[in-house]
């Protein structure tokens, strides 16, 4: 994917779940949660991909530990080919996700894709 897909996907994901993905009882956000959410990464990560390994590091912390080899193969060979070239890109993302309050993500994303030359892709779709 090109980051303008990367974008349209995240945006559209995030403000349709439009809840964070958090551990049980709520704690920490997750790439992917018990209960099916996904953060603004890992709506990303193909379901046969996803490790729990992942969690409780940032994007940059798994590209890392992808070059490193701490990372299943196939999900290693994923985040070093689709996600690592975008990484500032996602990192904005997970920043968002993780830190700002839903009903502000909106105006983040517009903030985001400005920042990175993207286009916000129209609401409800």
């Amino acid at each position: 994917m090109n980051a303008q897909e990367i974008f349209t996907k995240v945006a559209t994901h995030l403000l349709t779940q439009k809840q964070r993905a958090r551990g049980d009882g709520g704690i920490g956000c997750r790439y992917r949660t018990n209960h099916g959410l996904t953060c603004a990464v890992g709506c990303l990560v193909p379901e046969d991909l996803y490790d729990a390994s992942m969690e409780l590091t940032s994007i940059d912390g798994v590209i890392q530990r992808a070059r490193e080899a701490e990372l299943p193969p196939s999900l290693s060979k994923f985040v070093l080919t689709e996600l690592d070239p975008h990484k500032d890109l996602l990192a904005a993302l997970q920043w968002l996700h993780d830190n700002q309050p839903v009903d502000a993500w909106e105006s983040h994303l517009i903030r985001v894709a400005k920042t990175h030359r993207l286009v916000m892709p129209p609401l409800g779709e």
